[in-house]
């Protein structure tokens, strides 16, 4: 099913887009909650701060980790289509759920991302050693352009226009780096169920038509 979405495109924008200056304002009350993304990897300078995880709360966990190694690491068979519990940050903001009640029952293990200056993540792919289940839907909020940041989808620069969505085939090699001298890099990931509601919901939201 996942070939219905990517009909369209490797990247491409969606009709959904958030009001930034409202949106950051509300993670204010969460400047505590950020966690590490990844946390093996403590020399890469990334957080994350959950909007929908396996347990309802904002801060550490299998969600900002990877699922394999955390899998290995403590004998649990954790997959994507178990974080499906809206945090605190998603009930107590507005315009998350402005936005996000209708892609409520099919997204998964989604969160904020926060890369300070210096922060990336090094070229890979995702989904490569099962069937893909799941799509990344993402909102860039914050600094998401050239030439302090780059998004490179195999050997293009994604160009954004802030608080706007967009569907990003991420199976394809990806490469993000913040090389600002002072500000972090902000957007909002979504993990999308591949499934008959989350089809329509991009063919009824494509921008253009």
């Amino acid at each position: 099913m996942i070939d219905k979405i990517t009909q369209y495109g490797d990247f491409y924008q969606l009709n959904a887009h958030f009001k930034v200056n409202k949106l950051l304002k509300e993670l204010e009350p969460f400047k505590d909650k950020w966690a590490k993304y990844n946390p093996r990897k403590p020399q890469i300078l990334r957080d994350g701060l959950c909007v929908i995880n396996d347990k309802g709360k904002c801060g550490p966990g299998p969600a900002l980790d990877s699922l394999l190694q955390w899998n290995t690491e403590n004998g649990t068979f954790l997959k994507e289509k178990d974080f499906n519990i809206p945090t605190e940050l998603y009930k107590s903001s507005s315009e998350l759920q402005r936005v996000m009640e209708p892609m409520l029952d099919w997204s998964v293990r989604s969160h904020f991302l926060r890369l300070p200056p210096g922060g990336y993540f090094s070229p890979h792919r995702d989904h490569v050693y099962y069937d893909q289940q799941s799509f990344r839907i993402i909102w860039p909020l914050q600094n998401c352009n050239p030439p302090s940041f780059r998004f490179m989808l195999e050997d293009t620069t994604l160009n954004f226009d802030h608080g706007h969505c967009y569907v990003i085939n991420t199976t394809k090699a990806h490469t993000l780096f913040n090389c600002s001298p002072s500000n972090d890099s902000i957007m909002l990931v979504v993990n999308a169920l591949v499934c008959e509601d989350s089809i329509r919901f991009v063919q009824d939201n494509l921008y253009i038509r």
